[in-house]
């Protein structure tokens, strides 16, 4: 059985339970979710106002957590609203966490505070595991429904069903902690709404090669691929960390590494080093791989010294539509290289008919 987790960086943190009864009793804060994956320990925070109003919930709610040289860690918001039974209600008063990159990573209750549901009993600890394991998974219908959508409507009060009068749509309550529909709905929903995408903007912006480089180490390729995709053609600001994003090209995970990739742009060929990986990534042979670097090439005002040696060295060695489009590439230059020039006459010989008419018409420019 799963246990609360005590994380870096939330000092109140601390959980005592062992049964539902004490649930009630604890006087301690009570946390449950997933490990952080920025293990650096907070230093200060920035607060901003969310998105979403609501009754009860104060304005400044969203807040950021800092480690050194302003590395985003995490973020919260601290809730108060309304949930009701049986047409009384309590103040749900929680706190829910996320991943810099938007991710859940959890959530939290202050000292006193428990969640209940039917008849105002408490969760028991297998009902707050099973809310942790709902509120992480970001492909349920919960994000996409109205409450009425999940609750039928009727007439008359149905005991032990929070939020509304009326009873569970039996469709749903795979999606639900059993008891617990509008409490489950209304987090879901505080997490994935949205505070969740204006928690993302606030990441781009603050975004530095320190929170990178720590990002990049994330063992939830979740983050690795969201953070390739926000550095799309900005690597040149990130130099160290551009060189760990080149090694990523070469991952066994065919998502990581095609973001990876896809993650630079044709000023990134200026840098020679950055050239050389990519060209042992390029004489790999990986189709997709040799079509995105050519495609680089091809959007570059030059061609660099090791593009040209790399290539010359390579052509007889490829696929017939790449060493047409590498001859063209030459062509569109006016590179002269006598490595290629040799490769060429090769290739004027070919089988492949327009293979040697390309090569042909290549020499004849020389």
């Amino acid at each position: 059985m799963s246990k609360p987790i005590l994380h870096k960086g939330f000092v109140f943190l601390l959980f005592l339970m062992t049964s539902p009864q004490e649930v009630q009793k604890n006087k301690a804060s009570i946390y449950y979710g997933t490990p952080a994956t920025i293990a650096v320990p907070e230093t200060h925070h920035r607060s901003k106002v969310s998105p979403v109003q609501e009754e009860y919930m104060p304005p400044d709610t969203l807040i950021q957590h800092l480690g050194r040289d302003n590395i985003p860690i995490s973020y919260s918001k601290n809730i108060r609203t309304s949930v009701c039974f049986d047409n009384q209600c309590r103040l749900l008063v929680a706190k829910v966490h996320w991943n810099p990159t938007g991710r859940y990573l959890g959530y939290s209750l202050p000292e006193g505070e428990f969640l209940s549901k039917k008849e105002h009993d408490p969760f028991s600890v297998q009902e707050y595991e099973r809310l942790n394991s709902l509120l992480a998974d970001p492909n349920l219908p919960l994000g996409s429904i109205s409450y009425n959508e999940l609750v039928l409507e009727s007439q008359a009060p149905l005991v032990g069903i929070d939020g509304v009068s009326g009873a569970t749509n039996q469709d749903l309550l795979a999606y639900i902690v059993e008891g617990a529909a509008y409490t489950t709905y209304k987090l879901y929903q505080i997490l994935y709404g949205p505070d969740r995408q204006f928690i993302e903007n606030w990441t781009r912006e603050t975004l530095n090669e320190a929170f990178v480089i720590e990002a990049l180490k994330s063992p939830e390729i979740a983050d690795q691929l969201w953070l390739l995709k926000v550095l799309k053609g900005r690597l040149s600001e990130f130099p160290i960390a551009r060189q760990q994003i080149a090694e990523l090209t070469k991952s066994p995970n065919f998502s990581l590494a095609d973001n990876a990739l896809q993650a630079f742009s044709e000023r990134d060929l200026e840098d020679d080093q950055i050239t050389n990986l990519l060209f042992d990534l390029f004489e790999m042979g990986d189709y997709g791989k040799r079509n995105r670097i050519l495609a680089l090439l091809e959007s570059s005002k030059t061609v660099n010294t090791i593009s040209i040696k790399r290539l010359s060295e390579h052509v007889l060695q490829l696929e017939s539509p790449f060493q047409v489009r590498v001859i063209r590439l030459f062509e569109k230059h006016k590179i002269k290289n006598s490595a290629f020039d040799q490769a060429m006459k090769q290739l004027s010989q070919s089988n492949n008919d327009f293979v040697a008419q390309e090569a042909r018409s290549y020499l004849k420019l020389r």
